[in-house]
């Protein structure tokens, strides 16, 4: 329900209820619909390394849905956009299922059904996020946030951890296709359960409000401010990095060493539990430090994950405690992930006034997500044709080699953009206080949120 008037207390408290469940829900579908069960579910099909490739380039290509997010906001609130997005979200990843049917017809058409199938996954799921934050704020008084999103986080953290251990568990027993697709769907069913919370959430006009002005009205500030261009540059330019680097790890291990789907798993939940260990730093780090330093070395996270996969011996080296130095990158990629993405958040919370955040921030989004995935689906590929060429002659683990000494030159690249940014928190500290930036940072720091 809508209202014209700020929400009761038991509306409120009633609208952070189904929030909490709609986050304990979705932890648990997100896990088996995420990256990791996706590439997993593409190399048991024996598709390509270019198209897994693309696989993470449409975690940012779904950027080019956010408008239709911000629209559909406009029409029924931020709340019932989500639920309604969640629902197309869920079904969208039921094409990704359904490869395994059209694969029997012709691969190439199970190629193009895996993809858009992603691509519509991630882009609803960017559509029903775009006013989530509003939402929040909405729905819960500045006193109340913190506590509301702590809860949130831990309630998605601690399901997802559990889906992933028994998605693990069961590829243990029986890492077959169709088990891969029974996760699927099952996820699937998970996420639309989980938009039925969304709908029993009331909130007031102000989050549609919001939405329904101009989508480009943050442009000619964004043109006119070089910082924030510098910004958006750098923020496009990491992306960048991330879909160079995570996806192909994966594959790597998957591919290049032969692993089992069981530990490939226990693998992407070792970098998940990195990231929810590292999210509860990231606060104290852009407080210290200031959130310039912090992209900045978080980015550099990268450069020691690309430098493994290129030295680290071949599989007939692994035995015994020596699978466990192949923990270092999936460490360093979920470091490095939550870090930077607080990093820039805090960076543009601090950079641009609290007026021109909204408007701002989609631009942000569509530039610096769809654009990364828009040039990830070219530039990914090409280095794998490149690093399939040099291996020609020596072993299928030399492949993989040369892909990440080649994503390693772009690193190298990318690094002037992150440096060059400029150094925010001094001029915010100066105009807010050390109050302002408390506020700030704890907005996005679950350690402060508990």
């Amino acid at each position: 329900m809508i209202y014209d008037r700020p929400l009761t207390d038991a509306e409120r408290q009633k609208s952070q209820l189904n929030y909490n469940r709609f986050c304990l829900v979705n932890g648990a579908s997100y896990m088996c619909l995420g990256e990791s069960v996706v590439v997993l579910f593409a190399v048991r099909m024996g598709m390509p390394n270019a198209v897994i490739a693309l696989l993470g380039a449409m975690v940012y290509l779904g950027y080019l849905l956010l408008p239709l997010g911000v629209k559909r906001t406009g029409q029924v609130g931020a709340a019932r956009c989500q639920a309604d997005f969640w629902v197309c979200r869920n079904i969208a990843v039921l094409l990704v299922a359904a490869s395994v049917l059209v694969n029997l017809i012709n691969p190439y058409l199970a190629w193009a059904t895996l993809l858009i199938g992603s691509f519509l996954f991630y882009g609803f799921r960017a559509a029903g996020c775009v006013m989530s934050q509003p939402l929040v704020g909405d729905i819960a008084t500045e006193e109340e946030q913190p506590g509301l999103v702590g809860k949130t986080v831990a309630s998605f953290y601690a399901t997802g951890t559990l889906a992933l251990t028994i998605i693990s568990i069961i590829l243990y027993f029986n890492d077959s296709l169709p088990v891969l697709v029974g996760v699927i769907i099952f996820g699937a069913c998970l996420g639309i359960t989980a938009s039925s919370f969304c709908r029993r959430m009331d909130e007031t006009t102000s989050t549609r409000d919001a939405a329904q002005k101009p989508i480009f009205s943050g442009l000619s500030y964004l043109l006119h401010t070089p910082r924030l261009l510098k910004l958006m540059l750098a923020w496009f330019l990491a992306n960048l990095a991330n879909i160079m680097v995570i996806p192909m790890s994966l594959l790597t291990l998957k591919r290049g060493y032969g692993v089992s789907d069981t530990t490939a798993i226990l693998f992407s939940l070792c970098q998940f539990l990195t990231m929810i260990g590292m999210s509860y730093s990231c606060g104290p780090l852009v407080k210290k430090h200031g959130p310039r330093k912090v992209i900045i070395f978080s980015y550099l996270l990268f450069f020691p994950v690309a430098i493994f996969w290129i030295l680290f011996p071949s599989v007939d080296w692994l035995a015994g405690w020596k699978w466990l130095l192949v923990l270092l990158p999936f460490i360093l990629q979920g470091s490095a992930t939550v870090i930077f993405s607080n990093a820039f958040t805090n960076y543009f919370l601090m950079a641009v006034p609290k007026e021109k955040q909204v408007g701002t921030s989609l631009l942000y989004s569509l530039v610096t997500g769809a654009a990364a995935g828009i040039i990830g689906m070219l530039l990914a590929p090409l280095m794998l044709k490149i690093a399939k060429h040099f291996a020609a002659d020596y072993s299928p683990l030399a492949e993989y080699r040369f892909y990440f000494s080649i994503a390693l030159f772009f690193l190298l690249l990318i690094l002037p953009a992150m440096i060059k940014l400029d150094n925010v928190i001094r001029a915010f500290r100066a105009e807010h206080g050390d109050e302002g930036v408390e506020k700030t940072v704890r907005r996005h720091d679950p350690h402060h949120r508990s």
